[in-house]
């Protein structure tokens, strides 16, 4: 989906929830990864824990995990509105790349327009990234999304599907291949029928 083809009401709570984010996070967020996945994180607890869902901003599959659709063009914006800043640290010696470093440098109104279920969901996913490498939440997040294993590259991941229990996931799984064994087995009658 692209962002051009958002209403602006999706697009200012999307920007909301980044600044809740960092503010939750001690003011900056390091790593692109580590935002994408506090934002994925906040969207799975509230649906899990709260009624509704906390936005329905889009989050693609993307090969390192769930992440904020259009995610550069968000924070240009932020930026440009004066509500955050964007900057790089040089990488480590082992590193790839720069980090990104994403800080908080508004008045915090953004928190004022988020009720407190959205701001305990935008909490407990910024301690869920808090002690984790953006490696890890991108490897936790390939193991905790349903909706990123199901999906292909790009696509909008349906968050309802993260927020399945494992015991959900399995039993969602098993009938899976059950009904793709049944339409298997019925296609293969169909064939023999039909090649006589």
């Amino acid at each position: 989906m692209h962002y051009l083809s958002l209403n602006r009401t999706l697009i200012e709570k999307a920007k909301r929830i980044i600044c809740a984010i960092l503010r939750a996070s001690g003011g900056e967020v390091r790593g692109k990864v580590r935002l994408n996945k506090a934002f994925w994180f906040a969207h799975v607890h509230y649906f899990r824990h709260h009624t509704g869902v906390l936005s329905r901003y889009p989050i693609a599959r993307l090969p390192e995990g769930p992440a904020i659709n259009d995610l550069n063009t968000l924070m240009v914006q932020l930026e440009q509105e004066g509500r955050v800043k964007l900057s790089q640290e040089a990488p480590a010696k082992d590193g790839w790349e720069p980090m990104e470093v994403f800080q908080l440098v508004g008045t915090g109104s953004d928190e004022a327009l988020l009720d407190g279920d959205e701001l305990d969901s935008i909490a407990q996913a910024a301690e869920w990234i808090r002690n984790r490498s953006g490696t890890q939440a991108s490897q936790d997040s390939h193991r905790l999304s349903f909706g990123w294993k199901m999906s292909d590259n790009g696509d909008i991941i349906d968050i309802s599907n993260d927020a399945l229990s494992d015991d959900e996931v399995t039993a969602t799984t098993q009938r899976q291949d059950e009904l793709r064994g049944r339409i298997d087995w019925a296609q293969a009658l169909v064939e023999r029928h039909f090649k006589k």
